[in-house]
């Protein structure tokens, strides 16, 4: 509080003495908008750090750089606060930032792409609107509540439309699907489905893929983690129109689902080869890397068996998955060191994708400690394809709501596992005894 109070008056006497625009008034300001922050007064620290960003750009310059440090002290508060949609206006005037003071082709723009583009995969994952929003949209509800939102019907070949729920009749999902067959109905295009925040994020990983490429060695990390964070957009894309199209004619009567012919998504197929290739890049490059450790490799050899499986491609999975065993067994490493990618009991696939409720998804570190409120015992058999076969919850700390059970088991039934490997081999696992710790977002 005494500390408050001296800058406080700090700032009282800059104003007085050397007007609204004093030099060193940014300064005072920031340090006072920090013990606001450290007392848990964050309202009052983003007005006062509000005021020295207004001040820093009349003395230097609409667009200075400088700004940036109090630009994330702001966002830290609004973080503290919850406020999402105040953090995604701020980290859009950081990127709008970088690109006033950065040519399109500067390599220091290459920071700022992935900042932007991580936090629109995460704003997508959080619930925000996109600014622009697609002119339709798949609901995520069990049922339509709006004429824009979409449903998907096959077709006799396979092929997968969606169509605006105006055009369906009634529920009669077979005469829909005969006069979409007719041209009778427009389908949309399923890429204009796609969440405008992903389609966001992956033309910024596209820019920065690009600009990496001009202006860095093959083997750089920034480079293989472009590719990947490209592969991972597919992947979440295919988590959404699985989602819908599990619905898809499921109530109908008229449905028989054995005679269906396979589905054909051509975005999914498109996602599917574009990942493949960026992940087949990366593994390229590694190996014409002069002195790329063995792990290494086999960490992108693990990558491409990953995205096999995650596409339902078991064999071309089993295969890589063999060949990145074989090259840590002949790595030369101690067999602690050789064997640590296969320790873990459980990894869910693909582990560059940011999935629900992990501290990648909620911006959290690794390392960073975290105070957990409970925790739920579980017990799961998983198939050598990584798919949980049975799942039951076996204890859970005293207060642990229902809702909380629910929504881990339900995760169960939608995710993929790395599955376990014996001498190269995917095997089942039975009886996999786990802790999972959780905690309520503050």
């Amino acid at each position: 509080m005494l500390g408050i109070n001296r800058y406080e008056n700090a700032v009282k006497t800059l104003l007085e003495n050397e007007g609204p625009f004093a030099a060193g008034l940014p300064e005072q300001l920031e340090t006072l908008g920090l013990l606001q922050q450290r007392k848990g007064d964050h309202q009052p620290a983003i007005e006062t750090f509000n005021q020295a960003l207004h001040i820093m750009r009349v003395n230097k310059g609409l667009f200075t750089l400088d700004q940036i440090a109090l630009v994330n002290r702001i966002i830290d508060s609004q973080a503290a606060l919850d406020d999402l949609a105040a953090i995604d206006d701020k980290k859009e005037y950081l990127y709008y930032l970088h690109q006033r003071n950065y040519g399109p082709s500067d390599p220091r723009m290459i920071a700022a792409l992935k900042e932007w583009a991580d936090w629109n995969v995460s704003a997508y994952q959080y619930g925000i609107d996109a600014p622009l929003a697609t002119p339709f949209r798949i609901t995520n509800s069990d049922g339509f509540s709006a004429t824009n939102d979409l449903i998907p019907i096959r077709s006799s070949s396979g092929t997968i439309g969606y169509v605006p729920t105006n055009q369906l009749y009634g529920n009669n999902t077979a005469l829909t699907n005969s006069f979409l067959q007719s041209g009778n109905l427009t389908a949309a295009n399923p890429y204009f489905l796609v969440d405008p925040r992903l389609r966001k994020a992956e033309d910024l990983y596209e820019e920065m893929e690009d600009l990496l490429e001009q202006s860095a060695e093959p083997s750089d990390p920034r480079l293989l983690e472009a590719k990947r964070s490209l592969a991972s957009i597919s992947y979440v894309i295919r988590q959404e129109m699985n989602y819908s199209e599990s619905r898809m004619t499921s109530n109908n009567l008229f449905y028989n689902r054995v005679a269906q012919p396979q589905d054909v998504n051509m975005l999914l197929s498109r996602g599917y080869s574009k990942g493949r290739k960026l992940l087949e890049d990366n593994l390229q490059k590694l190996r014409e890397a002069p002195d790329t450790a063995p792990e290494t490799i086999a960490a992108a050899l693990f990558d491409l068996a990953d995205w096999h499986l995650t596409f339902d491609r078991p064999q071309r999975a089993f295969t890589y998955y063999e060949q990145a065993y074989q090259e840590l067994d002949a790595s030369g490493l101690e067999p602690e060191a050789r064997h640590q990618p296969l320790s873990q009991p459980i990894v869910q696939i693909p582990v560059y994708a940011k999935h629900p409720y992990t501290r990648a998804t909620l911006g959290l570190n690794a390392g960073s400690d975290i105070d957990y409120d409970g925790y739920i015992d579980v017990e799961l058999d998983v198939d050598k394809y990584g798919n949980v076969k049975h799942s039951k919850i076996t204890a859970v700390s005293p207060g642990t709501e229902f809702q909380l059970r629910s929504i881990l088991l339900r995760n169960f039934r939608s995710a993929r596992y790395r599955p376990a490997l014996v001498e190269g081999k995917p095997v089942e696992q039975e009886e996999l005894k786990l802790r999972y710790y959780y905690a309520y977002q503050q």
